[in-house]
């Protein structure tokens, strides 16, 4: 399966991806996850080179990390924002079953930043029934 995204959105599914590769799963589950961590960080490698080459260009080293000096930081941001945007494709075998993951607590954010990942259920099978308007509340609901 072929995958689309902004360097901004590899960027942003790092910690989540970190959250569930962290887990004890099924190890079908563990071994999908490998899977898509080896190409996430295969595909991170030369983002994070040109990021650090950025933070050197702008920064100067303060106790072992590279400070934007308050005078690049504009510049710093425009050329930030610039590998942000940029799209990169790669591909992955299959998505992973989202029923592997009901006993992790996610986020909503942390599901849309891995949602390329995931395999959703069909939409007929999250739909919630819909109760009509004219629908009475039961007695024992109603607040006083």
């Amino acid at each position: 399966m072929k995958i689309n995204m902004t360097v901004k959105e590899l960027f942003e599914m790092q910690g989540p991806l970190k959250k569930i590769a962290n887990q004890e799963l099924p190890t079908i589950a563990s071994l999908k996850i490998l899977k898509i961590v080896d190409v996430f960080s295969s595909e991170m490698k030369p983002v994070s080179e040109a990021v650090n080459k950025i933070y050197k260009k702008f920064g100067k080293e303060k106790d072992g990390r590279i400070i934007v000096l308050p005078e690049n930081i504009e510049k710093f941001q425009k050329e930030l924002d610039i590998i942000n945007a940029e799209m990169v494709e790669f591909s992955i075998r299959e998505q992973l079953d989202i029923k592997y993951l009901d006993s992790i607590k996610l986020s909503a954010m942390d599901l849309n930043a891995l949602k390329q990942f995931i395999k959703q259920e069909k939409e007929e099978d999250v739909k919630e029934p819909v109760k009509k308007a004219d629908e009475k509340v039961p007695e024992e609901t109603k607040k006083e």
